[in-house]
């Protein structure tokens, strides 16, 4: 009867412990995702490119997934929810050696932010709007940084998270940043002017920036182009993308300076030209002076196109001509074959629209 019990006792010894089903070893660093199937799932499309193990966990178990591989924690605001102070601080009291990520799905005041960054708080990103650059941010942001002399601790984190989003966004290289309590200070020199408004508007978006201020970032010189070259590609995109609303718009440029002026029968036209203009390189400025009326456009077109037909019916050898009617002016353009007849169209234009001024464009034919 003992033999047996020893038998028995020995053979409980020699059984291996099981393991439950959601439990595995882990030979590969891991990051312990605090969050939905739904942000696993996106995590999980970086595993095979890092050679990272995303662990799901909820809140209250937490410390069952983290083990010595465990190189990161990231917490994903929608599961905690009205708890996220109190859950962030109890994390970076109890985890101060591993980097921990926010996925923020609400905007909060700036200081929220800076708060946590003080207290050792890796990153916040913006989500799901920050999606695409997620994996570039988390990896970017496990990288040793340099020190960033002269700045707190939440400042130097904000530097080095507006850093990661220029470099992603635009492949802004070389710019310096400096965070004084949340006022980002950036300096240094872009192609043009388009690049400016990028980087203003992609520092400002970073959670915890209050403000971002570019007036220290200037635009490169390009090489010399005229005004003249300038405004005939201006021109030929405003053609392209408007097709007959051309003849109620007109974009002029002058010490290369930008001017739109007009009617508009929607804002994204107006915004495409505006983007168009400031991605060439030599422009400085670009101002517009559109009033957006579809009414407008489309007596201002059928206008133009009447008086077209007739100044060709009128003077002969009259070529390539185009009219366009905007605010209190008017411009002519093309090739007439008569020298008087380029003034005489000018004078008619003036006798027959409401118009101040009519630009004289017209080309004599040699």
């Amino acid at each position: 009867m003992n033999t047996l019990r020893k038998r028995k006792v020995k053979k409980k010894i020699r059984k291996k412990p099981r393991l439950k089903k959601d439990i595995v070893p882990h030979t590969i660093p891991n990051i312990v995702v605090v969050g939905d199937k739904k942000v696993l799932k996106e995590m999980k499309k970086l595993s095979t490119k890092f050679n990272l193990n995303f662990i799901i966990s909820d809140p209250s178990n937490l410390k069952e997934c983290i083990n010595i591989k465990t190189i990161g924690i990231i917490v994903d605001e929608a599961l905690v929810q009205y708890k996220i102070k109190s859950y962030l601080d109890h994390l970076l009291s109890h985890y101060k050696l591993l980097p921990i990520f926010l996925l923020a799905r609400k905007e909060k005041r700036s200081i929220f932010y800076t708060r946590f960054y003080e207290k050792g708080l890796q990153a916040v990103i913006n989500w799901p709007e920050d999606k695409k650059v997620f994996s570039d941010i988390l990896v970017e942001s496990l990288k040793p940084q340099p020190k960033l002399d002269g700045m707190s601790k939440s400042d130097a984190k904000l530097a080095d998270l507006i850093k990661v989003h220029l470099e992603l966004q635009g492949n802004f290289r070389g710019l310096k940043i400096k965070v004084i309590e949340g006022f980002a200070f950036i300096s240094g020199k872009v192609k043009s002017l388009m690049d400016l408004e990028i980087i203003e508007e992609e520092a400002s978006n970073v959670l915890g920036v209050k403000k971002a201020i570019v007036k220290n970032v200037s635009v490169k010189k390009a090489k010399k182009v005229s005004d003249k070259e300038l405004e005939r590609k201006l021109k030929m995109y405003t053609s392209h993308i408007l097709g007959d609303e051309k003849r109620s718009i007109s974009v002029k440029v002058k010490n290369s300076i930008v001017t739109i002026i007009g009617s508009a029968s929607n804002h994204q036209n107006v915004y495409d030209i505006e983007k168009f203009a400031k991605k060439q390189p030599g422009v400085t400025d670009v101002t517009r002076f559109v009033k957006y009326s579809p009414k407008t456009v489309k007596q201002n077109v059928k206008k133009a196109k009447l008086l077209e037909d007739k100044l060709k019916f009128l003077f002969d050898g009259v070529k390539f001509l185009s009219i366009k009617i905007y605010g209190n002016f008017a411009e002519v353009s093309g090739t007439v074959k008569i020298k008087e007849d380029k003034k005489l169209i000018e004078k008619y234009l003036m006798h027959v629209l409401p118009v101040k001024k009519v630009f004289n464009k017209l080309y004599i034919a040699s």
